[in-house]
């Protein structure tokens, strides 16, 4: 009995890998992501399906609930990015504020 399994960030990456993982073990899988195009070409390569939006803007999570299972029995969460600097950070301080910035860049909602 295959399980729902959801994917978020799964068009690349290590959320695309995780995918194809569950996708040669026979599960039904949903992946997600910002670029639809390119989602949709990582959906058709593993027998996916796919729904596109932001899962970092609550209100395309809800806009989005219709088109996901209705059930999850196996949730993945890989969606993210990392904010590459322009030079290293030479300092401790520097480390800290990139640092920082990737998880802000990661949970939009953490206040300061």
């Amino acid at each position: 009995m295959s399980r729902n399994v959801l994917v978020t960030g799964g068009g690349t990456g290590i959320g695309r890998a995780i995918a194809a993982r569950f996708a040669r073990a026979g599960e039904q899988l949903t992946i997600t992501g910002r670029r639809a195009a390119l989602l949709a070409g990582t959906a058709r390569d593993l027998g996916a399906h796919h729904v596109a939006f932001d899962a970092s803007d609550p209100r395309a999570v809800d806009a989005a609930l219709a088109e996901l299972p209705a059930v999850v029995d196996v949730l993945v969460n890989a969606a993210g990015a990392s904010i590459q600097p322009v030079v290293q950070p030479g300092s401790l301080p520097e480390v800290s504020e990139l640092w920082i910035a990737n998880l802000r860049a990661n949970l939009p909602r953490l206040s300061t």
